[in-house]
């Protein structure tokens, strides 16, 4: 498919920001618990907000500057792929953050189309299959990812992220929003995968083909399953005690 955010001769990378469920992906705390009297609580409510909004600009501010130590020492074309309606307000707080990196104007960043659903399903695998490398927040964006053989780095936010990087060996490529030297460590691991992806093209082989082995012994559990089922239904026959030999 034609994707106008696809440069040709570029390294094209897809960034995939998060925008539903902030306070909890970037583990945000209040300030402090509300005042029992009614008049203080809109006060305090209002500290919280402003307190969150600063963590979360912060929070752009240091991906914004990630972005822009690449885009000096590789040849990449960033763009940003919303996945839900809810990305779509943290792209433009992203796109904000960029107004002090001279070599990374987000102003001029492409961003895809919100695609969501089973008609938009071929544009939105095939995104990620052109894409030379991705940097996603969501699950979804590292399991296609993965699952389109594209080299990818989690900017963890959510325990499934870093379960399925785990389950495909892939945990080194990963930073947790918490970490302290996020920046930095972005920064690093980010620039060697863009250099050499052939340790990681080789963890992900390992783990397809695991993952291949492991779906073709569930299907033969299932099928196998519907077998006594079926046998179990016309001779009136308990199939419960079967399950232990299934197992």
């Amino acid at each position: 498919m034609l994707h106008p955010q696809i440069r040709a001769g570029r390294r094209n990378v897809v960034l995939q920001l998060a925008g539903d469920k902030l306070a909890n992906r970037l583990g945000e705390r209040d300030i402090e618990k509300p005042a029992e009297r009614w008049f203080s609580l809109q006060k305090k409510s209002k500290e919280r907000h402003e307190k969150s909004s600063k963590q979360r600009d912060l929070f752009w501010a240091k991906i914004a500057r990630v972005c822009n130590k690449l885009t000096r020492q590789h040849d990449v074309n960033f763009f940003i792929a919303p996945h839900v309606h809810s990305d779509l307000a943290v792209t433009e707080s992203f796109i904000s953050a960029t107004r002090h990196t001279p070599d990374f104007e987000g102003s001029r960043l492409e961003v895809s189309g919100v695609v969501r659903g089973a008609t938009n399903a071929p544009a939105y695998f095939d995104l990620y299959r052109q894409a030379d490398f991705v940097i996603g927040m969501r699950g979804h964006s590292i399991i296609v990812a993965v699952g389109m053989g594209t080299p990818c780095f989690a900017i963890v936010s959510h325990p499934k992220v870093e379960g399925f990087l785990k389950a495909c060996g892939l945990e080194e490529w990963s930073t947790h929003v918490a970490d302290e030297n996020i920046e930095d460590s972005l920064s690093e691991k980010i620039g060697r995968l863009i250099d050499d992806s052939s340790e990681w093209k080789k963890l992900r082989s390992i783990a397809m083909e695991r993952m291949v082995q492991n779906r073709k012994a569930f299907h033969g559990t299932i099928s196998k399953l519907m077998q006594f089922a079926v046998f179990a239904s016309n001779a009136s026959v308990d199939v419960l005690p079967y399950f232990g030999v299934l197992a």
